[in-house]
């Protein structure tokens, strides 16, 4: 995806609106997206990723990996501010009230998810979705025959 401008654009574009409209990330779960506006841009997007190294249908494959990505990290965002407005939480009340419990939860039976909680800060949703991003593209360079980009 030439010079990496496709996926960057989703992220404050893409999850800016789903998080603004909650209800979308329902939508998109639930009915194709064949409207007029979305076409344009799965057309826009698909150009995008011919020009980075895609023929028919991987271009598509590709579009459709990122648009995902997007979507899923911005949905799983939407359900916990949601959750966080309605129980008036603010993102340490939920890191204080969550963690412990789950730390306890998982206890000796699974200590790698017990160590990557307890190593750091898992729910910077932006840095959350940047490593997938970054990750999904650095795939999509390897197999374009493009080079990867660090970060």
């Amino acid at each position: 995806m030439r010079g990496g401008r496709l996926p960057l654009q989703l992220r404050p574009s893409l999850r800016r609106v789903i998080r603004e409209h909650i209800w979308a990330s329902r939508l998109a779960g639930a009915y194709a997206m064949v409207g007029p506006n979305a076409l344009a841009l799965y057309e826009a997007l698909i150009t995008l990723a011919e020009q980075g190294g895609f023929k028919a249908p991987q271009a598509y494959r590709a579009v459709g990996t990122l648009v995902n990505h997007a979507l899923g990290s911005a949905a799983d965002e939407v359900k916990w501010l949601t959750r966080m407005r309605e129980e008036e939480l603010g993102y340490d009340d939920v890191k204080s009230l969550w963690l412990p419990p789950m730390l306890d939860a998982l206890g000796d039976r699974y200590p790698r998810m017990r160590a990557n909680l307890e190593a750091g800060e898992s729910r910077d949703w932006d840095d959350h979705f940047s490593f997938g991003l970054s990750c999904l593209v650095s795939g999509m360079r390897a197999k374009s025959g493009q080079p990867a980009v660090n970060g």
